[in-house]
């Protein structure tokens, strides 16, 4: 004879449909969260294995660690420096287009009621 079956509860269900209304109601504020979040998973996946390369290298992880740190600010300050000389070019030519006077008269007349 087979057994009866159970009753389950309904609790369950309404506990996890209240947390997915509430997931996909407050999506556009949690996405920026959540795919930093990925980022950052991300990247820790990929530098893993270089870390550990470096680790069975140098025999520690804090050395490892410090090297691809020391590898991180190489490249910050050398990407930084290959942007700064476009980016004052680009402020330079903004700044000759601006309209003459001083910035905070934008919008009231000049001395010719112009």
């Amino acid at each position: 004879m087979p057994e009866p079956l159970k009753q389950r509860s309904l609790y369950p269900a309404v506990f996890l449909a209240a947390i997915l209304y509430v997931v996909i109601a407050n999506f556009p504020t949690l996405s920026p969260i959540l795919l930093t979040i990925i980022l950052i998973l991300l990247i820790s996946l990929a530098i893993n294995p270089l870390i550990t390369k470096l680790r069975r290298l140098f025999g520690g992880r804090t050395l490892a660690t410090g090297i691809v740190v020391l590898l991180f600010f190489i490249i910050a300050a050398l990407t930084g420096w290959g942007c700064d000389q476009p980016g004052r070019s680009h402020s330079r030519g903004i700044l000759r287009r601006r309209p003459f006077g001083d910035h905070r008269d934008f919008g009231r007349p000049n001395q010719n009621g112009q």
